[in-house]
């Protein structure tokens, strides 16, 4: 995973970790530092992905669905205000009526359809070529309510039809997403979002009505925005370093959560070329540019031109403001860098990664189901590459998702 630094030192996948754990927890504060940081630091897209994600698993059709529409309309035109607005509405949404219907349901239809062929299967689907169309096993399963016997029918290509004139306004959003995945190749969340359109399709009235009774938040709380005023009056200062990085959060998720608990990221902070830590970060790339670093950060590396050194020795006046990392408290430092977690030789748990996202309940399915659905991820049987899809493309080096527990 990139090294790469949000705008105030902390790694940038430790804060998408930390964000993550705050949104399922409900970590109001936390949730909205977080989210600013990302949002300081020009990380629009990893927010957005993160917010889905968070979404999808832990909120989804049966409890929230009056969000999606603001999802789609936030992945076509991202901003600071709606991504705002977006984490602030899940924050402050009850964590009693959490749902886990939609990881539910994928995660019994893979299993149902568990063949040593069917991550290359699914790594393989066309979905740039003319879709299947909705099989006679699909409209079957979706006639019937069966919502599990559906996703197997979507995740071997079928697609769904169908639309009930007064949920046009979420069936048009969910679609956008599931052509936005298909446009980007992904054939997993064009399926993910196929199943959420089943679960559109088949809510009764009553699911519907309490899904979409609590319009997505038009503005932030007094207190929230009090706190924004603060955190906004110390932007770039070290003393903007307020909330110290979860363990739970980045443990499995990040790379000092697949380091040995004998390794430490600290290191990194007392290196010479600490300002070389901060390629990569939209927000720091911009502003190298802005310094007079014409190429970014990596143009800086190896120049020994003086308009390249007085351009570089500007940009890290600016960058630390108040003093170089090797000069901070070892408190500071702890703040976003520290130990790894796991036992020498050991590898990360995919069961420990997935456990976190499976909420008590899930409408579409009963308790059996459910508990089978505890039992699948359990046994790490069902792999997490379709979920969480930035984490999993930037983990494949680390062996993220291997079976050890």
């Amino acid at each position: 995973m990139s090294t790469s630094l949000s705008r105030h030192l902390f790694r940038i996948d430790e804060v998408a970790a930390s964000l993550r754990y705050a949104l399922i927890e409900r970590r109001m504060e936390e949730g909205m530092y977080w989210t600013e940081e990302l949002i300081d630091s020009e990380e629009y897209g990893l927010l957005l992905r993160i917010i889905t994600d968070v979404w999808v698993f832990s909120q989804g059709p049966f409890t929230r669905l009056s969000l999606l529409p603001a999802i789609a309309a936030a992945t076509h035109a991202p901003s600071a205000v709606a991504l705002r607005l977006l984490s602030f509405s899940i924050l402050r949404t009850p964590k009693s009526i959490a749902d886990g219907s939609v990881l539910a349901i994928a995660a019994l239809a893979l299993e149902d359809l568990r063949a040593p062929s069917l991550e290359f299967q699914m790594a393989n689907m066309n979905l740039h070529g003319s879709p299947q169309g909705p099989d006679a096993g699909l409209a079957a399963a979706i006639e019937r309510g069966d919502v599990r016997a559906a996703a197997r029918h979507i995740f071997k290509g079928a697609t769904v039809t169908g639309l009930i004139l007064e949920r046009r306004a979420y069936t048009a959003a969910v679609r956008r997403l599931e052509g936005a995945a298909v446009q980007a190749g992904s054939p997993i969340w064009h399926a993910l979002w196929s199943i959420i359109d089943v679960m559109i399709l088949l809510m009764t009235p009553k699911q519907f009505a309490d899904a979409t009774v609590v319009a997505p938040a038009v503005e932030l709380s007094e207190t929230v925005q009090e706190w924004l005023a603060d955190w906004r009056a110390v932007v770039g200062r070290r003393q903007r370093r307020r909330f110290k990085v979860q363990t739970v959060a980045i443990k499995w998720l990040t790379t000092r959560g697949r380091m040995s608990y004998k390794e430490s990221t600290v290191g990194e902070l007392l290196r010479g070329d600490v300002w070389r830590l901060l390629e990569g970060c939209k927000y720091w790339d911009r502003k190298a540019v802005e310094f007079g670093i014409c190429g970014g950060l990596s143009a800086a590396v190896g120049a020994i031109d003086e308009e390249t050194q007085d351009a570089l020795e500007g940009f890290i006046n600016f960058a630390f403001p108040d003093d170089i990392p090797d000069e901070w408290s070892v408190a500071a430092r702890e703040l976003s860098y520290g130990d790894g977690f796991l036992v020498p030789g050991a590898a990360p748990s995919r069961a420990n990664w997935l456990r976190s996202w499976m909420p008590d309940k899930a409408v579409a399915v009963g308790a059996k189901e459910l508990a089978n659905t505890r039992q699948v991820i359990e046994s790490s049987s069902v792999g997490g590459y379709y979920m969480d899809e930035w984490l999993a493309t930037n983990a494949t080096a680390s062996n993220q998702f291997s079976n050890t527990r």
